[in-house]
């Protein structure tokens, strides 16, 4: 299964990126609590990217932290966010109303007694180390391993269930030329995850 997108830095063979349909498609449950003129998103996800999502997500009003330079794990790049020095816990200063919209890299965590050293357990663990709301894309299963069960239980957690596939933007090494997808799906179900942004869980 490849990488999920908007951080092609972790695929070693092709470049994934969310489709702006994708967020546009939720944007009504974000703009429920959190309102576009006093509102950051933070696009976390993005290094080593084409910016294609930090763009959409602009392009449909929102005032957007992110940059292709940037590594959510490491903080290297942060320079390029325009933000003071860390905080506690090596987690940026972010400002206050300051809402997660991304999708973290995909990387199978092989056994759970590995978890600590896989990428995507590391995205996870932080995201909520920050204890800010956020917006993620991911795939279905997740819900039910035991690694997210460990990192999410007791967490204000809650789902919005497409009825539909989301397919995945492809581009060529470099994230510059589109590759034609056809008119195929992905093989699994993506679903996003919330946190302190819904009341409970949503189908669309």
């Amino acid at each position: 299964m490849a990488n999920f997108a908007d951080s092609p830095h972790f695929d070693t063979h092709d470049d994934y990126y969310t489709p702006k349909w994708a967020w546009e498609n939720i944007e009504h449950f974000i703009e429920a609590k959190f309102s576009k003129d006093n509102t950051n998103i933070f696009e976390c996800f993005s290094k080593n990217s084409n910016e294609q999502s930090i763009n959409n997500l602009k392009e449909m009003g929102w005032k957007v932290i992110g940059s292709k330079k940037f590594d959510f794990i490491t903080n290297e790049g942060k320079e390029f966010l325009n933000l003071d020095n860390l905080g506690e816990q090596d987690l940026l200063n972010l400002p206050p109303n300051t809402v997660v919209i991304s999708n973290p890299p995909y990387q199978r965590i092989k056994s759970f007694k590995q978890r600590h050293s896989n990428l995507k357990y590391k995205c996870f663990k932080k995201l909520l180390d920050y204890d800010i709301p956020f917006v993620i894309l991911i795939n279905q299963t997740h819900i039910f391993q035991k690694w997210s069960q460990e990192l999410l239980k007791g967490k204000d957690i809650k789902f919005i269930f497409p009825s539909y596939k989301i397919t995945y933007d492809k581009y060529k090494e470099g994230g510059i030329e589109k590759i034609d997808m056809g008119k195929g799906s992905p093989s699994y179900n993506t679903v996003y995850m919330t946190y302190k942004v819904l009341d409970k869980n949503e189908f669309i």
